[in-house]
């Protein structure tokens, strides 16, 4: 009489179905919180339109003096002398409008391009004070040929100036202004035309104040501000010769800051 196959045979195919389906759901279990946090996860921009609010500010202190003396010799006994002395500061606080700048993403490495499209900048402006005197004064026989040298006065004082700025990368994580500033001013003294030395022939200006910003802000962060700062001193040479007296100094110190604020509609990648 036949008899069917003992249900074990059966019931193991089951079991090996069973398992399978049991590995395939796991698989699935373990990939859905990967694709979900793949579709949370924010593309990155590819550009932002920011806007910028820039200030600057230059401040600036000198002092000399220098004297000579010799003996007269022909002229007449007693002592020949010629001071040079003045003094003087200015300051600079410049400040530019809220203004709108686009930062693109570089490619192959490079830093985001910044304020792309017109490359105006912003535009800062602001009160330039600048106040000075200096004079050379010759005593003793030489004084009736050699009338007193004054420096003109009648620049000094207050003006509006306005600076075209921007930011460039120097290198990487390293920016730095983009500006021209003028600050000559006639008729009045910023110092004596020879004397003071510039420490390591480093002379002042707003492009060469660097800072260090991340490059990973831009596109990423809502909002940030960089800044920058850095002085300048002069001194002068000890006397020789027929000079007694000579001394002086002169500071100039830089200072600018960019805050940037994301706003408008921004492109993703």
């Amino acid at each position: 009489m036949w008899r069917a196959p003992p249900a074990v045979t059966v019931a193991g195919m089951r079991s090996t179905a069973l398992t399978r389906s049991v590995c395939a759901l796991g698989v699935l279990s373990l990939l859905a919180p990967a694709a979900a946090d793949a579709a949370k996860k924010p593309k990155r921009l590819n550009e932002a339109l920011y806007t910028v609010i820039a200030r600057a500010e230059m401040k600036e202190e000198w002092n000399f003096l220098e004297r000579s003396e010799i003996e007269c010799g022909a002229g007449g006994p007693g002592s020949c002398t010629t001071e040079t002395k003045g003094s003087g500061k200015a300051t600079m606080q410049l400040k530019a409008k809220p203004t709108t700048w686009m930062v693109l993403r570089g490619t192959g490495g490079r830093p985001p391009m910044l304020n792309v499209g017109t490359g105006e900048g912003a535009q800062l402006t602001g009160p330039y004070l600048r106040t000075g005197e200096l004079s050379t004064i010759h005593g003793g026989q030489w004084a009736a040929a050699n009338p007193p040298q004054i420096a003109p006065t009648t620049g000094c004082g207050n003006q509006r100036t306005t600076v075209d700025f921007n930011l460039t990368w120097k290198g990487r994580n390293q920016l730095v202004p983009s500006a021209i500033v003028d600050d000559l001013r006639e008729d009045c003294p910023d110092g004596p035309s020879n004397g003071f030395e510039w420490e390591n022939d480093d002379t002042p200006s707003l492009m060469d104040v660097v800072t260090q910003a991340a490059q990973s802000k831009f596109l990423r962060v809502k909002q940030f501000t960089v800044s920058g700062t850095k002085t300048w001193k002069a001194g002068v040479n000890p006397p020789t010769g027929s000079y007694t007296v000579r001394s002086g100094y002169k500071t100039v110190k830089w200072t600018w800051s960019v805050t940037f604020q994301m706003k408008g509609k921004k492109k993703r990648r």
